[in-house]
């Protein structure tokens, strides 16, 4: 008995040469970027998303589809008409519209106000433009047929030095919103450096108009638009869902407005738990 030439065990062959072995090659497979995006994808039944349609999708689907989809309004209440009012009011005081007197809810923010209405007179504030993109992140227009995202600033002040800072004015409480507003922030600062590419570093500051208090971030271009490709992905995967189930949870069904009315069948029941 011996050892065949492909290793096998049996009898000696005779009447055939040898076989010999061709030594493998190593091909490395190709390096795939994690950091590339893909633009080419086909929209699902929500055509377009902002930083609140994506929060409230990856919050609970259900809602989603009941808000963007079918188009069943949730209706205003006291609290969000206030903070439209006064986002208004600030919007029109620094833009000059609203006399030199700073309105009362503006107040806690005097000197930041005042710095705000003389940089608009100076040409270097933008009061809440329309921004859109497509899915290859190219700038379109708000109502176009291939607008992906959306964003709109309440101010954003551009200085020369290849610097700009980001405003967000809130009326609602800083405590237990850090994350999600830091999240917002982070979200407008990838819009702007994508729009502005001769910008090198942002400071995104929100203002709790009626707490006095500041939440700020800062980012260089580079650690902003490191997480680009994530928010992409998540924001793909809004764009191209056309399921949309339910997530029940004690906080998500506490305030959802298509539970409270009976639109929903999966409200959150502890009892099922």
């Amino acid at each position: 008995m011996q050892f065949k030439p492909d290793g096998a065990v049996g009898k000696t062959l005779t009447g055939r040469p040898p076989v010999i072995n061709e030594p493998q090659q190593f091909v490395p497979k190709p390096h795939e970027d994690k950091n590339k995006i893909d633009t080419e994808f086909e929209s699902g039944l929500i055509a377009a998303w902002s930083f609140s349609s994506l929060s409230v999708f990856e919050q609970c689907p259900k809602r989603s589809e009941f808000k963007s989809v079918q188009k069943i309004k949730e209706p205003s209440s006291p609290a969000l008409e206030r903070g439209s009012q006064i986002h208004d009011l600030a919007e029109r005081y620094v833009r000059g519209q609203e006399g030199d007197d700073l309105p009362a809810p503006l107040q806690l923010f005097k000197r930041g106000f005042e710095e705000l209405k003389q940089a608009f007179a100076d040409g270097k504030v933008h009061c809440e433009d329309e921004w859109a993109f497509r899915k290859d992140w190219s700038l379109t227009e708000w109502n176009a047929d291939d607008c992906w995202h959306r964003a709109k600033l309440d101010a954003l002040l551009i200085e020369d030095d290849g610097s700009a800072l980001i405003i967000d004015y809130k009326t609602g409480k800083k405590f237990g919103n850090e994350l999600k507003h830091g999240e917002q922030g982070l979200t407008y600062a990838i819009d702007t450096f994508l729009r502005y590419p001769d910008l090198d570093f942002i400071k995104v500051e929100f203002w709790y108009l009626d707490k006095g208090e500041k939440l700020v971030r800062e980012y260089t271009r580079q650690q902003a638009l490191l997480f680009h490709p994530q928010l992409h992905q998540r924001a793909k995967k809004m764009t191209t869902t056309i399921d949309f189930p339910a997530q029940p949870s004690m906080f998500a069904c506490k305030w959802c407005y298509y539970g409270k009315e009976g639109l929903c069948k999966d409200v959150f029941d502890a009892s099922q738990l």
